[in-house]
């Protein structure tokens, strides 16, 4: 209970802080609330994982973390038709989904208050340790550790969110799932840090 309520005010802190990070996420509300649910969601998962690596001061945690809120903010930029389309997307349709990393830090690097490891955690958040994501195709050499949390808490909350094209995964099958079919994608240890956050939910059906 200590650990959620040390990341939720981080999370807290953060808003509170900047301002104009807030009317970023109200807007995301105004747009899509799934959207804007799934953002804060990775940012209490991702701040916790980063706490957790203990490798910054916990001012500058806050700062990086911005990066965790606003990872997906590029998808304002990407037709609503193909950010709602309910079944599976045309080849046209994901490369236009695929460029939202790139929109997202375009959009955020205006803002001077913007952390770099904040801008990097959006351009690469879909990037894999294979070289196998988006948009850059990154390997593992050139992936951040704040990237890859960012990565791990990002599939975790697709995962087990509903969608109109999927059902929600517990989160056992979820990790399950993370840690059988993502091991080329998703750094392990940082699961297996994941894990010991979630408790026996992450390690047991239920």
């Amino acid at each position: 209970m200590a650990s959620n309520e040390k990341m939720v005010s981080h999370t807290v802190s953060i808003l509170a802080a900047e301002p104009k990070v807030l009317r970023t996420l109200v807007s995301l509300f105004a747009f899509d609330y799934a959207l804007y649910t799934h953002s804060v969601q990775v940012s209490v998962l991702g701040t916790g994982l980063l706490l957790d690596a203990k490798t910054m001061p916990e001012g500058t945690v806050k700062r990086v973390a911005m990066g965790f809120l606003l990872h997906d903010i590029g998808k304002c930029r990407i037709p609503t038709e193909i950010l709602r389309k309910p079944g599976m997307l045309t080849p046209w349709e994901t490369r236009q989904m695929e460029k939202h990393p790139d929109y997202g830090a375009g959009l955020m690097q205006r803002h001077e208050t913007i952390h770099a490891k904040a801008l990097e955690i959006i351009r690469s958040h879909h990037e894999a340790l294979d070289g196998g994501g988006y948009p850059r195709q990154l390997g593992a050499d050139a992936l951040s550790l704040e990237s890859r949390i960012c990565s791990v808490a990002d599939v975790f909350d697709a995962l087990t969110s509903h969608r109109a094209y999927k059902p929600a995964l517990r989160a056992y099958d979820a990790i399950q799932k993370m840690m059988t079919h993502m091991t080329d994608k998703l750094d392990q240890d940082i699961v297996q840090h994941l894990i010991h956050q979630l408790g026996p939910s992450a390690t047991r059906p239920v």
